[in-house]
């Protein structure tokens, strides 16, 4: 018997990837599967026939930035402990947090921030690279934003360089906005923060498989809790999955 050849799928059903999932093409773009090689393309997959608009780009961003999504759960905490853990949105108005976002872009080897500036403006970054460099140390923030790995930067004090490497597209909010909208998270921005400059979860055995940008991503990830006097942070042969790094320790009187 002959071998028996395939037909050709064009002008049929779109053809499939070998995971079945159907292959798109972006106006004449290069074809893409929808998935995890393509994740920051769920923007152009989703919106194939027009540009996101600013107010689908805000709603995006939400919903992909773990601070922004941090902010709808109160962690008021007197004896500080982080967990690594996804938090759940629930509380503040999305229309609020959408209303102190500032869309702003930035053309490659322009200053997003400059060292010794007083600007006290919090920026989330959309797309694009950006090269933060401090002294003898330098970041490099490859797809900060295309993957949503590397979220956002606390640039509350500026002692650091952010330079665009490429075409960026980022938001930022005020202080006064910060004070009212993330109120909630102030505590837990202060100690992500310093636990990426003091390299906490570098020097962790636990964490040693992972990359630089996995570990970073962990970090997005951490949440506060309060525990008061006596209480049990874990008991002795307990199943839980979570991992708890003292940050702060209040005496007792």
């Amino acid at each position: 018997m002959g071998k028996r050849h395939k037909q050709s799928a064009v002008g049929g059903r779109p053809r499939e990837n070998k995971r079945g999932s159907s292959v798109i093409s972006l106006k004449g773009q290069d074809k893409v599967a929808p998935g995890a090689a393509s994740k920051w393309n769920g923007l152009a997959i989703h919106h194939v026939d027009h540009e996101a608009t600013l107010e689908e780009r805000k709603k995006a961003l939400i919903a992909n930035v773990p601070i922004l999504s941090a902010c709808f759960q109160v962690t008021v905490s007197i004896c500080h402990i982080v967990l690594v853990g996804v938090v759940i949105a629930n509380g503040v108005p999305e229309s609020d947090l959408m209303d102190g976002l500032v869309p702003l872009s930035f053309a490659v080897d322009e200053p997003i921030i400059t060292k010794g500036e007083t600007d006290t403006r919090l920026f989330f970054v959309e797309s694009g690279r950006v090269v933060i460099s401090k002294g003898v140390r330098m970041k490099k923030y490859d797809n900060g934003a295309t993957s949503y790995r590397e979220e956002y930067e606390y640039f509350a004090q500026r002692t650091a360089n952010a330079v665009a490497a490429g075409d960026v597209r980022c938001f930022s909010m005020d202080l006064a906005a910060c004070n009212v909208l993330l109120a909630s998270v102030q505590m837990l921005l202060r100690y992500r923060f310093l636990m990426r400059e003091h390299g906490v979860l570098d020097n962790l055995n636990v964490f040693s498989a992972l990359n630089p940008k996995q570990r970073g991503r962990m970090l997005d990830l951490t949440t506060l809790k309060e525990y008061a006097d006596d209480d049990f942070i874990c008991k002795q042969g307990e199943l839980d999955d979570q991992y708890f790094v003292i940050v702060e320790v209040c005496k007792s009187k």
